[in-house]
């Protein structure tokens, strides 16, 4: 696609504060619409602090349909060798195997992806501590989570960004992105035409210039301050910590896993040294201190009931409950994602698949709308798919906590809730839905009245489907655009400028959805569908391409 150059005046369409996982998976589906973004971060590098260790189905597959399969299935390799390494010794099963496939000259990352297949770690999940959810229980097992730390994320996307730009810049145009580290927001103003941000960092203050301005700054986010978005939500009950650090006896803390205890919860491993601690007496007294060796250690001895001495901390970060969302998320030309548009507690690992899942449904459209494909009416429906979403992963966060605190009543809730879990197979794959975001659905006005059977995925996220010419849906999405599977003639002709039309239908093993044809959005939402044994419903495709796209096909 050709890259959109900035007019004189403005550094670029976009300005992205924070290079954070949602900062710079909106760089990259920008870049590839296109659109021209100066991501500015506070931090020179990567933060090296212990964060999530894992993403979820939707977010894979948004990485998937970009072309990033191999670097992400390279990096959760390496993250799943390291897990590995640590159950060594602990898992005889687990060694038995991979001391099998050592003597055979298997790869580490050979050993690593054999083991993880037999140990199944992917598909197994957890609500509240309870490490019951089955993933096969959902019917949609081959949607999986995937083992990879934040850091390795951040880094697959920074690499897709930057390669990117130095492409750009050696065909002698201007690089579609650019990412600024170590210079950080103080300031901004924005007018009619656009946002103009202060910046202060190496070689002193700067002034930016851009159309927009999305603030992915996290949860205290400077923009969305500066801009005066309401963010209400819960004050914080509790203190959580998590760290990486080495101990005088580690086995004291043994098993692995998620356990409850008489003071707490915590969660030993699956990475060498990493400890998990939720107490709920309260929230910290200063959120903003350094965490220190003595903190880490008492609260492990609190929670864990044990006398365990740290000996070094590698790693540590300090979290509460406090949940808040900001009431919108667009104010004028300024528009909020990831954890400056939403804050909670990290329980269920939902927070950085719903950054990434903002940053996917609004880079498209932010896109069309810089293009001038688009009214700027088209980003109204970000905050309308959106909010609801993060408003149910607060909801479910706060249940977490409830469910997770010490004492009788709560031991008999969560002993039902097992019960549930371990009998009522919609239960459970209920909740694997609800953490997985499996169960999202958006809203599409021009198919009010249209019975659910007749389009079962009309608004929701579509899985990598196998098509009947033995591709894959996503092996037509790395451009960006959205995508009509249309084996018919007469649809295959609704063509626009946004849409690729992939002449086929799906392949026999997905002849199960009964879908004869879809129209796919660029975030991977489906738009429209027939039938495999009905007349599809030209007026109502139309409907949605002038919804999406903006003009009517030729």
């Amino acid at each position: 696609m050709t890259t959109r150059r900035t007019t004189k005046g403005f550094d670029a369409d976009v300005l992205v504060a924070g290079a954070g996982p949602t900062g710079l998976m909106l760089a990259n589906e920008l870049r590839i619409a296109g659109i021209s973004s100066v991501v500015v971060e506070r931090d020179t590098e990567i933060d090296p602090t212990v964060k999530a260790g894992a993403i979820g189905p939707l977010a894979v597959e948004a990485l998937h349909r970009r072309g990033l399969g191999p670097a992400l299935e390279a990096a959760s390799l390496q993250a799943l060798s390291q897990v590995l390494g640590n159950f060594r010794t602990k898992n005889p099963e687990l060694d038995d195997r991979m001391r099998d496939l050592e003597e055979t000259g298997a790869s580490p990352a050979e050993v690593a992806a054999a083991v993880n297949k037999k140990a199944a770690f992917g598909s197994k999940g957890h609500f509240a501590g309870l490490w019951r959810i089955d993933a096969a229980k959902r019917g949609e097992s081959g949607r999986a989570m995937v083992v990879v730390g934040q850091q390795a994320l951040e880094a697959v996307l920074e690499e897709a960004v930057s390669a990117a730009a130095v492409d750009a810049a050696a065909v002698g145009g201007a690089p579609e992105v650019r990412i600024e580290r170590g210079r950080a927001v103080t300031g901004l103003s924005q007018d009619a035409d656009g946002v103009t941000v202060d910046t202060e960092g190496e070689g002193g203050a700067r002034t930016l210039r851009g159309r927009w301005l999305v603030g992915c700054d996290g949860g205290r986010s400077l923009v969305r301050k500066l801009s005066d978005f309401a963010f209400p939500g819960t004050e914080p009950t509790m203190t959580g910590h998590q760290f990486i650090a080495e101990y005088a006896d580690p086995d004291v803390l043994l098993p692995f896993g998620w356990r409850r205890t008489e003071t707490g919860m915590l969660a030993y491993g699956p990475m060498p040294g990493r400890l998990f601690l939720a107490r709920f007496d309260g929230p910290p007294a200063d959120r903003d201190a350094p965490v220190t060796l003595e903190e880490v250690q008492a609260a492990a001895r609190h929670v864990t009931g044990t006398d365990v001495v740290v000996t070094a901390v590698k790693s540590a970060t300090r979290f509460t409950d406090n949940a808040r969302q900001a009431s919108d998320y667009r104010s004028g030309r300024v528009l909020l994602a990831g954890d400056a548009a939403h804050v909670h507690s990290p329980f269920g690992g939902q927070g950085l698949n719903l950054g990434l899942l903002d940053a996917v449904n609004l880079g498209w459209k932010l896109a069309a709308v810089v293009a001038g494909r688009a009214p700027d009416g088209l980003l109204d429906t970000y905050t309308a798919e959106r909010h609801p979403v993060g408003a149910r992963v607060l909801a479910n966060t706060r249940a977490q906590v409830a469910l997770m605190r010490p004492g009788p009543h709560v031991d008999a809730l969560r002993d039902l809730m097992g019960e549930l879990l371990d009998d009522v197979g919609e239960a459970n794959a209920y909740f694997g839905r609800m953490l997985g975001g499996l169960d999202t659905r958006y809203e599409m006005p021009y198919a009010d009245g249209v019975p659910d059977e007749a389009m079962p995925l009309l608004g929701r996220p579509v899985p990598d489907l196998r098509l009947a010419d033995g591709s894959r849906l996503s092996d037509h999405t790395a451009t960006g655009r959205a995508v009509l599977v249309a084996p018919e003639t007469g649809l295959a002709a609704k063509r626009t400028s946004r849409v690729t039309v992939v002449a086929t239908g799906l392949s026999a093993e997905e002849a199960h959805r009964g879908i004869g044809a879809l129209l796919v959005r660029p975030d991977g939402i489906v738009a429209w569908s027939a039938g495999t044994g009905s007349e599809p419903d030209h007026a109502l495709l139309e409907k949605a391409l002038d919804a999406w796209f903006g003009a009517r096909s030729a």
